[in-house]
């Protein structure tokens, strides 16, 4: 429930997401700027398990790695489109945990 800084690392983890495409953003605190700072499914290099984990940081990481850029604090904006496992409106996604890992 805390607000995410972008001086702080944070790594999302968890299944894959089943949507047939999705985006990941980092938007402003308002969630009013869209930002540039995008993740998409594409790139995503998934883990043989069938899991992803993608890290938020300054400092560049080995993986799925996204900068916060100059945003001081942010917001996390996923846009999904439906696939294989999102076939109507009764579909649950299961979301990934987002864990604040250490901060500068």
């Amino acid at each position: 429930g805390s607000s995410l800084d972008a001086d702080c690392d944070y790594v999302i983890q968890g299944p894959r997401l089943s949507a047939r495409w999705w985006q990941l953003a980092l938007a402003d605190d308002d969630a009013k700027q869209p930002s540039a700072v995008t993740f998409t499914s594409p790139r995503l290099i998934g883990g043989a398990d069938g899991s992803m984990r993608i890290i938020i940081s300054r400092t560049p990481k080995a993986g799925n790695w996204i900068s916060p850029g100059d945003l001081s604090g942010f917001v996390l904006v996923l846009k999904l489109r439906p696939g294989s496992g999102l076939n109507n409106a009764a579909s649950v996604v299961m979301l990934p945990r987002i864990k604040r890992e250490a901060c500068s």
